[in-house]
């Protein structure tokens, strides 16, 4: 649909368009806007300019993207609409061309180059006009700060909008200051954990992902690597974090404010240590007033895990190894601790006790989904 001007100049083999268009689907639950535009439009192959600012023919502001209530209740996809809120932060956009596929029904927001061929790396956007899911890939930020703790991510997000379910599959990478010698004794111990499964780095989300991040080029050459050998000659310096997660599947629960993992954890490399396998256990991401806080249960076998917690500046950690425990309980409290600087807030890492790993895999053991709220 569209309403507005139509302009023939001679210098041009197209129609120029100054006006809006309003895309079509089936999706009561998504309310479809006049989007405004200016351009040149080939009859034959439409191609609809959306830039960075977005607005209806009111001149309200349009996004195109996934966002995270400011109340921190519900995940929401807006697809050519206003946000819902002017302070819900923003998991994922795209920008590009507005395109409709004819082929699988669905209206596509990149680059032209992303459109044509979906394989690239890009922030990508697409609704499905009659089966009403959103779905969207590329660069995103999970909505959730965590101060000193550093995290980014790369995946594909998927919105049901009949039933407001959102999940996600990504890679997801964690920084954070930590005792060297126990992150080496966590890394070797996973390494010598043989029974695991090794991380699928053919899926399209991980190659997907690692091109997203170390560009298109690098990333077939890392691919190949990991084909013939099983590891990388080099750990580029994009995912060379305290904990890389090369396979991580996470599901909002509005009820407990929270991101929980789903299925069997890939751990691509710890720091410096390649690991490239499967673990059991638990991430849980949760969204609070008093502080976002960050849960990484991971459980290499039966009686066989390590735990770390954080909030509002203080990691708390823990493991079934009575070794690694002291490592960090013999470390000095200053040596624990980074000091606040201008601008960044303090952060220290102290050992816990195993009481507190029950506590957050009961909610598993009783099957609930709420974490106990301490503010």
């Amino acid at each position: 649909m569209y309403t507005g001007d139509v302009w023939l100049h001679a210098n041009s083999e197209y129609l120029y368009f100054d006006g809006a268009t309003k895309i079509s689907h089936d999706c009561n639950m998504q309310k479809r806007y006049w989007v405004k535009f200016n351009a040149d439009i080939n009859p034959r192959d439409i191609y609809i300019p959306i830039g960075d600012t977005l607005k209806d023919i009111n001149n309200n502001r349009l996004v195109a993207g996934f966002y995270l209530a400011h109340d921190s209740t519900y995940v929401y996809s807006a697809f050519l609409t206003p946000k819902k809120g002017y302070r819900d932060d923003q998991i994922i956009s795209t920008k590009g061309f507005l395109y409709f596929d004819k082929s699988d029904k669905k209206y596509k927001i990149a680059s032209k180059e992303k459109i044509k061929e979906f394989t690239l790396p890009g922030n990508y956007m697409s609704i499905h006009a009659s089966i009403c899911n959103i779905y969207g890939e590329g660069k995103m930020n999970l909505g959730m700060d965590y101060g000193r703790v550093k995290t980014f991510g790369v995946g594909n997000i998927n919105n049901v909008i009949q039933d407001t379910s959102t999940t996600i599959e990504m890679l997801f990478g964690v920084d954070f200051f930590f005792n060297k010698n126990a992150l080496e004794y966590f890394a070797k111990d996973l390494q010598k954990a043989t029974a695991l499964e090794p991380v699928d780095v053919n899926s399209s989300v991980f190659k997907k992902g690692l091109a997203e991040l170390v560009g298109l080029k690098k990333s077939e050459e890392l691919i190949s690597q990991y084909a013939i050998k099983g590891v990388v000659k080099k750990i580029p310096k994009e995912i060379k974090t305290t904990i890389f997660f090369s396979d991580l599947k996470l599901k909002w629960d509005s009820k407990a404010r929270s991101y929980f993992s789903e299925g069997k954890i890939g751990i691509g490399n710890i720091g410096d240590y390649q690991i490239n396998k499967y673990v059991d256990g638990h991430i849980v991401l949760t969204k609070k007033r008093s502080g976002n806080v960050l849960t990484m249960y991971l459980q290499l076998d039966d009686g066989w895990w390590y735990y770390f917690e954080y909030a509002r500046g203080v990691m708390r950690v823990v493991s079934s190894i009575d070794e690694y425990n002291l490592i960090i309980s013999s470390t000095k409290p200053d040596d624990r601790r980074l000091k606040a600087e201008k601008g960044k807030k303090p952060y220290s890492y102290y050992p816990t006790n195993v009481n507190i790993v029950k506590k957050f895999l009961r909610q598993f053991e009783d099957n609930e989904t709420e974490l106990e709220d301490e503010e």
